[in-house]
């Protein structure tokens, strides 16, 4: 009798390249290089590990005298004395499973657990064996979803095989997620938790009944999973709910979906928590290496134009504030004459240098003396040509507690200075100046009458609501950042970035892998678009081919919404990009993977899908191994300042 093996020759291949590769970063990545890395170690090290050894009655320690990483690594997890105290094995109050499960670990528990099993089995190695285990055991949570993907991919396209072993071949090839899933990082155990996820979902979608209670058991089981793995992982949550209502009938689909978006509505205007008190486009003026996205403060009541001014506090904004002008209407002033003013209200005797702008090449202040009262102030300067930013400033004063600050102005051409404008609306958008000089500001909110809304709830799944709400509030400025920088920036880390910052390869060594997304997404459109047709025939079968598919495609846009909402892109900085972090979308990559072999296949005949596949995962092989060898290691041993100088003289 002959025994039939379940197991694709093909896959087993593909789990083989991704465990080489994989073994190959764990090998060249220097100690805490991959994102987070130092952190993550030192909580699953002298928390998770130590908890496991001390739950079971095991003696446990911190790390070697001679570390690789140095013995302040407690830092790195320790908020206070009582902390650090806690993960001390020869304090009496050692506890580090009451660390585990505080509020702010609990929530990554369940990777830190994972990661710290081999670190309790091993306990005295050295950091750099320590971390090589934590990696490996988050190298297999990458085998894993590889697997889960292929059999995703399985229950929902069974008689795709093709399509199966490329939607998997995407997903192990991954030079990003090859990066993450070769060091310590809870991203890696957020996307195998939801990978687990949408495998039990696509075999509850896949199974004849409806209610099958073991597929509902399994789904609970990777629900508790994701909520105690990453606060990305939460997204799991309405993942379900979609899901599950498209496995309902039509019927029901219909009601449900209508009650909810009640519901959704009515529970968001009862309880969210919402203030019109934020100026509007005038922010702290944060400097140097201190990444902030602070609004600036009003005073009611107690301005010249309109009732509201802007306060500057010496002790608590030392910088001041600031509002920059979008890039279209710094193009239009370059090398223009300017006038710049407003009003200023500053104890008597105290100096500030107001009015004050900056530009990428230089700026300009006069100096004001306070008078106790408030005073209208003006200068008449240029623009440098070559100028790519311009900023204005409203200072603080370093003898005086508080400044006030209205009617700010800046207009093209020249003013007096003798006397203030008058705004013809609480806009302060245009206006009179001197003998019937009609002038438009280009100041935003200058009368600072305009008010933006402030969220209460400072986190929702782990991000700012805040932050995302006044970036796109700011959308004359912030526009080109979100539409231009951003796509650029997310398609280079999603196909080659590595340790959470590097893009990896050049914007010219990126176009063989646009050329490839391009060509998938063609074939996507087009297999869309044949069942669409065929659906109009009554075919059952488009239909659910149509639906699958717009599970997958929601499922991701879903997914993907959590990186844009925890893009820091900030209007009041010269270089607003700060940071976007495509890992947080890592949970995306099975759908993506799936979407992606489906588009690409569409555009072979069958006979040809096959052969299409090894050729996608022969390109997409070569290119991970050349970003290896021939970009981060040259990376890891650069002696230049910064680094990246040695990829990109």
């Amino acid at each position: 009798m002959k025994v039939r093996s379940n197991l694709n020759p093909a896959i087993v291949l593909l789990l083989l390249i991704q465990l080489m590769l994989g073994a190959l970063r764990i090998q060249i990545v220097p100690l805490g290089y991959n994102v987070d890395e130092i952190i993550h170690f030192a909580h699953t090290k002298l928390v998770a590990a130590a908890c496991l050894r001390d739950s079971i009655g095991l003696s446990w320690s911190l790390h070697k005298e001679d570390s690789l990483i140095g013995e302040d690594v407690t830092e790195w997890i320790a908020f206070n004395d009582e902390e650090l105290a806690m993960i001390s094995p020869v304090a009496l109050t050692g506890a580090p499973c009451q660390l585990l499960f505080d509020d702010r670990r609990l929530t990554n528990a369940a990777y830190y657990i994972w990661a710290g099993i081999p670190m309790a089995i091993f306990n005295n190695l050295s950091d750099r064996e320590t971390i090589n285990l934590g990696r490996f055991f988050t190298l297999f949570l990458g085998l894993l979803a590889t697997s889960l993907t292929f059999a995703t991919t399985h229950n929902l396209f069974p008689k795709k095989r093709s399509l199966q072993i490329g939607a998997a071949s995407i997903m192990a090839i991954n030079h990003q997620l090859g990066d993450i899933t070769a060091g310590i990082n809870t991203d890696a155990g957020a996307m195998f938790a939801i990978s687990l996820l949408f495998c039990n979902l696509s075999q509850h979608r896949s199974t004849k009944s409806t209610y099958d209670l073991l597929s509902y058991w399994k789904i609970i089981a990777a629900l508790v999973l994701c909520l105690f793995t990453k606060s990305t992982a939460w997204i799991g949550i309405p993942l379900t709910a979609l899901w599950i209502w498209a496995s309902l009938p039509e019927k029901q689909r219909k009601w449900i979906l209508v009650s909810a978006i009640l519901s959704l509505v009515t529970l968001t205007a009862l309880f969210l928590p919402i203030k019109k008190e934020i100026p509007a486009h005038w922010f702290w003026n944060e400097t140097g290496e201190r990444v902030r996205f602070i609004p600036a403060e009003i005073k009611s009541n107690n301005g010249p134009v309109g009732n509201n001014a802007l306060i500057v506090n010496n002790e608590e904004n030392p910088s001041g504030i600031v509002q920059y002008l979008a890039e279209n209407e710094v193009i239009e002033l370059q090398g223009q004459t300017i006038t710049i003013g407003g009003w200023v209200n500053l104890a008597t005797g105290s100096e500030i240098g107001f009015p004050n702008f900056a530009t990428s090449n230089g700026g300009y202040t006069a100096s004001t003396i306070g008078n106790g009262v408030w005073q209208f102030r003006s200068i008449v300067t240029e623009v440098p040509e070559e100028a790519t930013y311009l900023a204005v400033i409203l200072p603080a004063a370093e003898n005086a507690t508080t400044v006030l600050y209205d009617g700010l102005i800046l207009v093209k051409g020249k003013y007096p200075d003798n006397i203030p404008p008058s705004f013809s609306s609480p806009t302060s958008a245009t206006g009179n100046w001197g003998t019937n000089q009609i002038f438009t500001n280009m100041l935003r909110n200058g009368t600072v009458e305009t008010l933006w809304p402030r969220i209460g709830w400072k986190h929702i799944f782990g991000f700012s609501p805040n932050r995302a709400l006044w970036s796109f509030s700011s959308w004359d400025r912030t526009h080109t950042a979100w539409l231009r920088d951003l796509p650029g920036w997310l398609f280079a880390m999603y196909w080659s970035g590595f340790g959470g910052t590097q893009p990896g390869l050049s914007r010219w060594q990126l176009i063989p892998l646009f050329i490839i997304t391009f060509t998938a997404a063609i074939g996507l459109t087009k297999n869309i678009w044949t069942h669409k047709l065929s659906q109009i025939t009554e075919s059952n079968f488009s239909k659910r081919r149509i639906q699958t598919i717009g599970l997958l495609t929601t499922s991701t846009i879903l997914v993907l919404l959590m990186i844009i909402l925890r893009t820091d892109i900030y209007p009041h900085r010269s270089t607003m990009l700060i940071f976007a972090g495509t890992r947080y979308g890592l949970p995306a990559m099975l759908p993506i993977s799936i979407l992606f072999a489906l588009g690409w296949t569409s555009l072979f005949p069958r006979k040809y899908h096959n052969i299409s596949i090894s050729i996608l995962v022969l390109i997409l092989f070569v290119i991970s191994t050349y970003i290896i060898l021939g970009v981060q290691i040259p990376f890891y041993n650069c002696t230049i300042d910064p680094p990246i100088r040695c990829l990109y003289p």
